[in-house]
């Protein structure tokens, strides 16, 4: 038969895990709230400027670097890290901190199809600057059944 000093062990133990999960759900409503005003989808514990993100080697917590190189000079012009987990959205906003910095009228861009965005490309033309991106996913060429020998 067990004592009492049993029972008094096994209810302090079992306080102690209430008031850990007291203490988690705390955190968690916290983190909740600020999620709620910042209207962000994402929150890290450990960084809060850096979010979620496809890599080459899965998914990670981390920034998304944009640069812009002087060609001239070639010289790194504009580095810029940013929470955007895409480079699409990114072109403009790089060009005209480059543009800036180099104290440049206007230029040839060229990036990777990553970086394919319409409104970007205009933003860049009106600035004077000509980007030269390849389309992100180009339309692929269907094989109907006429392509087929029978």
């Amino acid at each position: 038969m067990r004592g009492k000093s049993f029972c008094r062990r096994k209810s302090k133990g079992c306080q102690e895990k209430i008031l850990r999960w007291k203490a988690q759900e705390a955190k968690a409503r916290e983190g909740l709230e600020i999620l709620q005003k910042t209207q962000e989808s994402q929150l890290s514990a450990t960084d809060p400027d850096s979010r979620g993100m496809k890599g080459n080697g899965g998914h990670m917590v981390g920034y998304n670097v944009q640069g812009a190189v002087d060609a001239k000079h070639h010289m790194l012009a504009v580095l810029k890290a940013t929470n955007q987990p895409t480079d699409q959205g990114q072109l403009a906003s790089v060009a005209q901190a480059a543009k800036e910095v180099l104290q440049i009228e206007q230029a040839d861009l060229t990036a990777d199809g990553g970086y394919f965005k319409n409104q970007d490309i205009k933003k860049c033309q009106e600035m004077g600057m000509e980007p030269h991106v390849p389309e992100a996913n180009p339309p692929k060429e269907t094989y109907g059944k006429k392509r087929f020998y029978a």
